[in-house]
């Protein structure tokens, strides 16, 4: 599914009012599909109030449309409005329902929409969405103020109200939501910067545009659908060969889990067979966890307890020529110590066969404090990279703060100037081409953000990418969205601060069963 900015959308809207798809019916539509979210995702409803704050535009007519068709739903609806807004049919359809419109003009009805408020458990923003032309004044910015201090649950309709819907800069007053439910398509701003944060669940909700009216978009949502086209059926007559060997790098004295995750990302990618490079001292410690992997020990120096590079690269080029990988992982938790970077180097400019590589974590450190380019490391070279905020920094020479406020932009132009792909991990994570595409991850889950999450990414990537029928950025792009599945069922049981790296991968198998089952 593709991202759009508003130009594009009115684009879209106008094709498809040729077409005979009026603004009244999208509306309607609107209003319809998200009375019908609401109620689909509140439970007990007949004891709970509604209120919805309702804009001049047209994202209020869709609030106007929605509470109408969530008068009898709900124990109570109250319809706010802070803005001016010229009567239309849609209040006016709404005073048949019987509920009634307030509007807020003064300081005195701002205490009385505090006073509504504090009684309010669901709470829809229908104030601007992609419509911010100006920076917001009085009595709205002491209206979204309340209302991100308030207990109700916030859905925004298109874009929480304050959200620039295409660069996504933000107000000082932006409503903080706990959804946003996108008319259509998924919006720019929604996924730029840390926006993603600030728009809390993204749900892309149908509002009846054809699907063929979007051929001038350039960024994609990832989709459920979008994956399940990219598993193929497993070969009922295949063997361990067929589905490919993945060769893993990772794991030193401090970090022995990081091997460990990383290979059971792999494992549960499909692969056929795993063969993991670890440090000799640790090779048995991991290998008792997982008996499906084949173990080679790293040759370490006996005073540092580092791994010996020229030693373990000797045995890594032995058993790579034996095993024939048709994908590498290379760097989680090996350790940035000269001897590990040394060894890092090794492996990364003497490649040859042109294999997926995944480069994570201390690789990608090895590449920053050795002012790499990737472009150096040959054309040829089939590289993805899985930084995170700060990897990226360190890379790029772009400041954290910069590159959270541009994350698609950072990743587009590093992947193109590098000529590799970029899986810019963090909150709808972006994934950048060296050809311009762009893909962006529907998953906000702070969950997700443990140490050893990015391990199993970055070996459920190489897993994939090892297997035929499989591009580098399909399994980008099915390994992000699978990981990122896989999360959310983790968090349903066990919650975003409990949940653990280990049911993440454990519900792997889950998030594979569910998209394959998808009918």
């Amino acid at each position: 599914m593709k991202i759009v900015t508003t130009n594009t959308m009115a684009t879209i809207e106008s094709l498809a009012g040729q077409k005979g798809i009026t603004p009244n019916i999208l509306i309607k539509n609107a209003g319809s599909s998200i009375a019908s979210w609401i109620k689909n995702d509140t439970m007990d409803t007949k004891r709970k109030t509604l209120m919805v704050l309702v804009g001049k535009g047209k994202n209020g007519s869709d609030g106007l449309v929605a509470a109408s068709q969530l008068a009898k739903t709900f124990k109570k609806v109250t319809i706010e409005m802070p803005l001016k807004r010229i009567e239309d049919p849609y209040s006016k359809a709404l005073n048949r329902t019987g509920i009634e419109i307030i509007k807020i003009v003064n300081k005195r009805d701002v205490r009385k929409f505090k006073l509504v408020l504090n009684e309010t458990d669901i709470l829809i923003d229908a104030i601007l969405g992609t419509g911010i032309t100006r920076t917001i004044g009085s009595p709205l910015n002491e209206i979204i103020r309340l209302v991100n201090t308030s207990r109700s649950k916030i859905f925004s309709i298109d874009m929480p109200s304050g959200i620039d819907p295409n660069s996504g800069k933000k107000d000082t007053y932006t409503v903080k939501a706990h959804t946003t439910l996108m008319l259509g398509y998924p919006k720019l701003g929604c996924v730029n910067g840390m926006n993603p944060v600030v728009c809390g669940n993204l749900e892309v909700i149908d509002i009846g545009l054809p699907g063929d009216l979007d051929k001038t978009v350039d960024h994609l949502w990832i989709t459920k659908t979008l994956v399940k086209s990219m598993l193929s059926e497993r070969d009922p007559k295949g063997h361990k060969g067929t589905f490919g060997t993945v060769g893993i790098v990772a794991g030193s004295l401090t970090y022995v889990g990081a091997g460990l995750l990383t290979t059971l990302g792999a494992l549960h990618s499909g692969v056929g067979m795993v063969t993991v490079f670890t440090p000799e001292s640790q090779k048995n410690v991991v290998a008792t966890n997982i008996p499906e992997a084949v173990f080679v020990g790293l040759p370490e120096e006996i005073t540092s307890m580092e791994i010996d590079p020229e030693k373990s690269y000797k045995q890594f080029e032995v058993h790579s020529k034996k095993n024939k990988f048709t994908s590498l992982v290379i760097g989680p938790g090996l350790s940035t110590s000269k001897q590990s970077q040394s060894f890092i180097r090794n492996i990364l400019e003497n490649i040859t066969d042109n294999i997926p590589v995944v480069v994570d974590a201390d690789a990608l450190n090895t590449i920053a404090l050795n002012k790499i380019e990737f472009t150096d490391l040959g054309s040829k070279k089939d590289i993805t990279i899985t930084p995170h905020v700060g990897e990226m920094s360190r890379l790029s020479g772009i400041s954290k703060d910069t590159i959270e406020s541009n994350r698609i932009q950072v990743a587009t132009e590093y992947a193109r100037k590098q000529g590799i792909n970029v899986v810019l991990k963090g909150p709808a994570t972006v994934i950048a081409t060296h050809r311009g595409e762009v893909f962006i991850s529907p998953w906000i889950n702070s969950g997700l953000s443990k140490a050893g999450s990015g391990d199993v990414l970055a070996g459920l990537i190489a897993g994939l990418s090892a297997q035929k029928g499989f591009s580098s950025l399909q399994a980008c792009i099915t390994g992000v969205y699978i990981h990122g599945l896989s999360g959310e069922y983790s968090r349903k049981k066990y919650g975003a601060r409990s949940m653990r790296v280990l049911n993440i991968v454990n519900d792997l198998s889950n998030a594979f069963q569910n998209v394959e089952n998808m009918n």
